[in-house]
């Protein structure tokens, strides 16, 4: 068990319940795997800091126009390596555009960004 379970079971009195009665835990979940996601998690720590000065668009598959200051902070507002309770939901997956599935490379990503590793 995890601190994210152990804190949704020491805060949720409906899924301290569901353990207790029908032995029932919080389930984890990835988050949402969208094209942006599966570019920036294949590039290493090293280069997501590198990467400076991201604004999103409909060009990478959200409907936002947020600028993030480097890739690691942008990699973490979409999820990250990590895994999500399925209580959890993520600004990312409410700004993203769910038809939008082209592969990305480092030269879309190139285009909206200031300063990269290139």
């Amino acid at each position: 068990m995890n601190s994210k379970i152990a804190h949704r079971l020491a805060t949720n009195p409906k899924a301290h319940m569901d353990l207790v009665s029908k032995g029932k835990m919080p389930k984890m979940r990835e988050p949402s795997k969208s094209p942006l996601w599966l570019l920036l998690n294949s590039l290493g720590s090293s280069e997501l800091g590198k990467i400076q000065g991201i604004r999103l668009g409909p060009e990478l598959g959200y409907e936002s126009s947020m600028v993030f200051g480097n890739g690691h902070q942008l990699f973490r507002w979409l999820g990250g390596r990590q895994s999500l309770g399925d209580w959890e939901n993520l600004p990312a997956e409410s700004m993203e555009i769910r038809a939008f599935h082209k592969k990305l490379t480092l030269e879309d990503l190139k285009k909206h960004c200031a300063k990269g590793p290139w």
